[in-house]
């Protein structure tokens, strides 16, 4: 599997990773973050991180997939569909 994918820092240690799985037929989109990130959830650097990401799903010419945090709406705010528990599919 191949894998493109941003970082972001905070005080020079990573906080926060954003990307794209590339399988054989379909792609997953994924990320992860530290409860420290929180208070800056919505500064540029996150914004740019989470664009990244985007331009990467709607370019990789394949299925992308993407399973729901709970508690959170950000797959549904942009753009995927979801399918079924929690899982989303990015309209292709």
């Amino acid at each position: 599997m191949t894998t493109r994918a941003v970082t972001i820092l905070l005080n020079d240690s990573p906080v926060a990773i954003i990307g794209l799985a590339y399988g054989i037929d379909c792609a997953t989109l994924y990320s992860d973050y530290k409860p420290l990130l929180e208070p800056y959830m919505n500064r540029m650097t996150v914004l740019r991180a989470i664009k990244f990401a985007m331009t990467l799903v709607e370019f990789s010419g394949r299925e992308v997939f993407a399973i729901r945090q709970e508690g959170t709406d950000i797959l549904d705010r942009l753009g995927f569909e979801q399918l079924d528990n929690g899982v989303y599919r990015w309209p292709s």
